[in-house]
């Protein structure tokens, strides 16, 4: 339901990536309330976000954030794309 901004404010972060549609071995089911989720599935890919860089994660990524072995301090904004009709 929400798109992931993360803002890299110190440090440099590295996340893994894979689609959630090729993601079939649930480890957690999705809770709707902390809108998270786990896979056993492994990261397709991997990015190093620097610091001062964001990343954008929209709800069909799947991702592993912070396989770095740093220290970050990140922002995460989350932005609704499902909004409510009032």
């Amino acid at each position: 339901k929400y798109i992931d901004i993360q803002y890299l404010a110190v440090g440099a972060d590295i996340i893994g990536w894979r689609p959630t549609e090729l993601c079939d071995r649930i480890a957690t089911p999705y809770d709707e309330e902390k809108d998270i989720g786990f896979f056993y599935d492994r990261p397709e890919t991997w990015a190093e976000v620097p610091e001062g860089y964001f990343a954008i994660l929209f709800p069909d990524d799947a991702h592993a954030p912070l396989a770095t072995t740093g220290n970050v301090h990140k922002v995460v904004v989350k932005v609704a794309v499902d909004f409510p009709t009032l």
